[in-house]
């Protein structure tokens, strides 16, 4: 199961944004469509309250308040879409691009790019081993699911 954030265009030309609940597999990318003449974007969340959260934040947006979204793009929303991901702040902190950081650890560079925009989740031990070796950095650096950091932080002590 997982949330879609769909953008609506309204008969005044401003957006909506709606969370929908769905059914199966999530996508693995944002998809786009026309729709009123413009451009629009669905974009996909695992969990309903990070979801819920963007939308309420864009549609304050699309009122002319625009606090949330500056907050947002300025702290971050835990496991959320605004903001760098910890895995992309680990990466330019230690200067590779991502193609560079797929060659040094064996991964796809489009799987690298799926964790770093949180449309997957980064759970799988080996690629964190592999990405921390290669950033020369922490589990924490890189990891933002708090089940996985804590089993991991479990673990440790």
């Amino acid at each position: 199961m997982y949330y879609k954030v769909s953008e609506r265009v309204l008969p005044d030309s401003r957006t909506k944004y709606d969370v929908t609940k769905c059914e199966g597999d999530i996508p693995r990318t944002s998809t786009a469509r026309i729709e009123g003449g413009r451009s629009v974007i669905d974009r996909y969340f695992l969990n309903q309250k990070e979801a819920e959260k963007y939308a309420e934040i864009y549609n304050a947006a699309e009122q002319g308040d625009l606090e949330p979204l500056l907050a947002a793009a300025n702290e971050g929303l835990e496991g959320g879409r605004i903001g760098k991901s910890k895995l992309k702040l680990a990466r330019e902190a230690a200067g590779l691009t991502r193609a560079q950081l797929a060659e040094k650890t064996g991964i796809k560079k489009e799987l690298l790019q799926f964790y770093e925009q949180r449309v997957r989740k980064l759970t799988k031990i080996d690629k964190i081993l592999k990405i921390c070796i290669a950033l020369g950095c922490k589990f924490e650096d890189v990891i933002e699911d708090p089940e996985t950091l804590g089993l991991i932080n479990k673990y440790k002590s």
